[in-house]
């Protein structure tokens, strides 16, 4: 049975939320309610040169004078990084990218970092060879940032020269591991193969 992507997504929303909250101190309960309110989206505009990732603009919604524009650059480049890492099968590329404890959920399994390493270095007639970001909204809650997107990723096979668009919604969540930001989990909110791949 597939669940309605707003369920979905609202359920990830509240976990990321009661997680956060478990991990509050009490120096973070003490800000008061009219300051947690204040935030404001910032379109940033994204210079990239590497023809087979394309992104153009990112919305950063932090608090008000609160200085997240060097730590979101950090997340975006961590966000190119990732199907690169893909196109090229590099297992040291994966583990720099994604944090200990990292999991990936989508098509209703669980699977753990060492799986998820394993299954995209492994010989395959599929590659990707275009990925195409939009849509993309970075907020952080205290030390933890949560990225959702869209994205079109073209597949080719090798062998057959067979091409495969896939759109997918996601939802990231990235923390910093030794002081360098990584992703922590990626789910995947929505998934289906466009209908002109061939």
């Amino acid at each position: 049975m597939r669940i309605p992507t707003i369920c979905l997504l609202l359920v990830l929303t509240i976990a990321t939320l009661f997680l956060l909250g478990c991990n509050s101190t009490s120096n973070t309960a003490a800000t008061s309610t009219k300051e947690q309110a204040r935030h404001e989206a910032t379109v940033i505009r994204v210079e990239s040169e590497i023809p087979t990732v394309e992104m153009t603009e990112y919305v950063l919604i932090a608090a008000t004078g609160d200085e997240r524009k060097t730590d979101a650059a950090a997340i975006m480049a961590v966000k190119v990084r990732w199907p690169l890492a893909m196109q090229s099968k590099d297992v040291k590329e994966f583990e720099a990218i994604l944090a200990d404890g990292f999991t990936f959920v989508g098509g209703g399994k669980v699977i753990n970092r060492d799986e998820y390493i394993k299954d995209r270095t492994s010989p395959d007639d599929w590659r990707i060879t275009h990925v195409k970001y939009d849509g993309l909204t970075l907020q952080y809650f205290g030390e933890i940032a949560v990225l959702s997107y869209r994205n079109r990723v073209t597949n080719t096979n090798s062998v057959t020269g067979e091409i495969e668009i896939e759109a997918i919604n996601w939802l990231d969540v990235f923390k910093k591991e030794n002081g360098t930001w990584k992703i922590a989990s990626a789910h995947v909110v929505d998934f289906r193969i466009e209908p002109n791949s061939n």
